[in-house]
């Protein structure tokens, strides 16, 4: 993996308002071996995915990341 710079960003909307966030992280060189397991639920009826799953494994086949988001609320505009 050659050295790169990352970032991620999102918001929420709710009754107590609104909030969004960034993160930049710097990444290193580095080799590294295992596999990647990434799942979208869409929703034709909302537009877009409404669930992800991203899960990371070791070359050994242990689970070393796992992350989840979901939809818990949309509006469609219109």
């Amino acid at each position: 993996m050659a050295p790169a710079m990352t970032s991620s960003a999102g918001g929420r909307v709710d009754a107590e308002g609104a909030v969004s966030f960034a993160q930049t992280n710097r990444t290193s060189q580095s080799t590294d071996s295992g596999r990647t397991y990434h799942a979208f639920w869409y929703a034709p009826s909302v537009k877009r995915w409404v669930k992800s799953v991203e899960e990371y494994y070791s070359a050994n086949g242990l689970r070393t990341s796992s992350y989840k988001d979901e939809l818990e609320a949309y509006k469609l505009a219109g």
